[in-house]
């Protein structure tokens, strides 16, 4: 090497940047005046990561031109201070075995046809405001999984019809990695990488911190070097991040559910932070009725709800305020119920008319609105929509008169607290039963009376008109919902 490209080569070397993620900007007179007509790649191994040298290296402990973990921060610093370009002849050479030559090369030209290759200075008056998301590459496995090399059977993929959070539901996500180059409105460029089952909510998590600057529009662009489910692992990218993007800069304090392989992750944000939490179940109703102690707006990923049904119950969360919804399907009623703090709770196939159904509910509601005065309720109708873009249509309905009749036996319970041994007192019309909530002798007796009241075998459906408890202040609605819930299950079982 002629002793002026050495001396070259340690100074470039001296302004390689100490921030790993941060893509420095050479200084104008160390800029290549023309691309390289040769680059060498070499990884020797995992631990030493990726090595960019003008000449070819022969072990490790040789010193190159640049060097970094990632592949993608290596070829994206290259391109930005103009060593690389699309005639440059790039040698590669990985000793894992994990990166194939065509996606080292199929990366260089979606690079090449990136902003990246715009190099502008960053803005000197940027420290005035924060900096804020302008573009957004993701990259999503660009090395082989080291499992399903060693694996000489691979994993066989034979379907375009799978989430590939969720391929085939066998408990196996496709995206197992994610490499991110961004650009800030200050004009620097940054990589990351994110590797692991939980890739995709992970890259959701370290992307709040961007977003919590402002909302910006953000140019976003997504690849995968899969031939067969390259564009299937982009598209979901993008649904996902553009999913949670906006939900997040609708709701301060929010919450968003997903699937990753057999297990259900929620990305939990509040102005103090984020956290994500693996659910021990992957009922979707146990975590929509979760009992949350605080005020958050839930939100599901469209694969968890293909009819978007549960979305747009959920579109009723209010802070301080109980929505109720009807729902008619197949001749029977469901309400379902939103809570101050966003739960779902929801009774299906009741057996009373529209109307009765709606009535019953509000005389229930009243009683717990009257030991909180800051509750507001609300009512909504759902139906079933012709249109792909909005399947459910959600009507408000007016307040409805407590005018109506009752036709039922009036249900009234006391409770000593929510728990479900608790002591309670159960009236059936005249008639008066004690015990443990939990007690099959209670519920055996009360059986035996509505046995003594009917007429004929019809069954005679018993519905919990009030609950109160002892401690009322201590008790949130979604309490008072689930003992309802649970109660009438045990007083309807013939």
């Amino acid at each position: 090497m002629p002793a002026s490209n050495a001396l070259t080569n340690k100074k470039i070397q001296r302004y390689a940047d100490n921030k790993p993620n941060i893509i420095g900007a050479l200084p104008r007179e160390l800029l290549a005046k023309s691309a390289e007509e040769e680059i060498h790649l070499y990884r020797f191994s995992n631990d030493d990561g990726w090595k960019l040298s003008l000449v070819p290296l022969s072990n490790k402990t040789q010193t190159p031109l640049y060097h970094n973990g990632a592949l993608l921060h290596v070829l994206s610093w290259a391109i930005f201070n103009g060593l690389l370009n699309k005639a440059t002849r790039i040698l590669i050479a990985d000793k894992t075995h994990l990166m194939t030559i065509k996606t080292v090369i199929s990366l260089v030209q979606q690079l090449l046809r990136s902003p990246l290759t715009g190099h502008t200075p960053s803005d000197k008056k940027s420290g005035l405001t924060p900096p804020k998301l302008d573009q957004l590459l993701l990259f999503a496995n660009l090395e082989q999984n080291e499992s399903l090399v060693k694996n000489t059977q691979g994993l066989q993929l034979t379907s375009l019809h799978n989430d590939p959070f969720n391929y085939a539901n066998r408990g196996e996500s496709l995206v197992y990695s994610i490499d991110g180059l961004i650009r800030s409105t200050t004009g620097e460029w940054q990589t990351f990488e994110i590797k692991g089952k939980t890739a995709p909510v992970d890259l959701c998590s370290y992307l709040i911190t961007w977003w919590s600057k402002g909302k910006s529009r953000t140019m976003l662009y997504c690849w995968c070097p899969s031939d067969t489910h390259g564009p299937l692992i982009s598209q979901r990218l993008n649904k996902l991040y553009n999913d949670v993007n906006t939900h997040y800069h609708k709701n301060v304090e929010g919450n968003y559910l997903a699937q990753i392989a057999d297990k259900l992750y929620q990305l939990d944000w509040q102005p103090e932070g984020v956290d994500i939490t693996e659910l021990k179940s992957t009922n979707l109703s146990q975590y929509l009725i979760r009992s949350k102690k605080h005020f958050s707006v839930s939100k599901l990923d469209g694969n968890l709800d293909p009819t978007q049904c549960l979305n747009t119950l959920l579109s009723c969360q209010q802070k301080d305020t109980i929505s109720l919804i009807i729902e008619q399907k197949n001749q029977t009623n469901s309400i379902h119920i939103l809570d101050e703090f966003g739960n779902l709770i929801s009774n299906h196939e009741l057996k009373l008319t529209q109307e009765t159904a709606i009535i019953h509910f509000q005389h229930f509601l009243n009683i717990i609105q009257k030991h909180n005065s800051n509750l507001k309720l609300r009512y909504f109708k759902i139906i079933a929509s012709a249109t792909k873009t909005k399947p459910w249509k959600l009507t408000p309905l007016p307040v409805p008169s407590l005018n109506e009749k009752q036709s039922y036996l009036p249900v009234v319970i006391t409770m000593a607290s929510p728990k479900e041994d608790a002591l309670c007192t159960i009236n059936c019309g005249p008639k008066q039963f004690s015990g443990p909530a939990n007690a099959k002798t209670i519920f055996n007796q009360i059986s035996s009376f509505l046995l003594s009241l009917r007429k004929s075998h019809i069954p005679y459906p018993l519905y919990i008109n009030e609950i109160n408890f002892d401690e009322p202040q201590k008790v949130t609605t979604v309490d008072y919902l689930l003992q309802k819930q649970r109660i009438e299950k045990h007083l309807n079982i013939d």
